[in-house]
């Protein structure tokens, strides 16, 4: 989906003057995709192309979005410390999103596994890992973050 040039400036001008910060709660994935020509049936396997790495999760998308547009941004959510924690924490840095509310535990960072086909359908697999810990004590811990914020983003997949 194209987003118009009218739309990005409209929701840059409205959370610029916010002014206190946009805060998401959420997962943060590793996505690992991969194209073939078509899905595989069950049982079946298909040749596919090369696995290409990229740093996603619905919450960790909304909250680089936010960046990007303009808002102060924080994100809380979990990461593990693997190779995966790494790449989706310096992506959200890069942005200029606030991590200071991410904890890095022992649990796998949270993962997807996406297949494409020539015509866009896809399948996804979704495996948790450290997203599973943003539980409802996480949230009393973060609680401070979370009331400081005018607006509150959660999408917690």
């Amino acid at each position: 989906m194209k987003i118009s040039n009218d739309t990005v400036a409209t929701a840059q001008k409205v959370l610029s003057s916010i002014g206190a910060p946009v805060t998401v709660m959420g997962s943060i994935n590793a996505d690992l995709t991969v194209e073939t020509e078509r899905l595989p049936r069950p049982g079946e396997t298909v040749i596919g192309g090369p696995v290409v790495t990229l740093p996603g999760g619905k919450s960790a998308n909304q909250a680089v979005t936010c960046s990007l547009l303009g808002a102060r941004t924080k994100l809380i959510g979990a990461l593990g410390k693997d190779s995966h924690g790494g790449l989706l924490l310096d992506s959200l840095n890069k942005a200029g999103v606030d991590t200071a509310g991410i904890r890095r535990c022992e649990e796998p960072s949270g993962s997807t596994m996406i297949t494409v086909d020539a015509t866009g359908e896809n399948t996804i697999v979704y495996s948790a890992g450290a997203n599973a810990l943003v539980n409802a004590d996480f949230v009393r811990e973060e609680s401070q973050i979370i009331t400081s914020a005018k607006i509150l983003g959660l999408c917690l997949e």
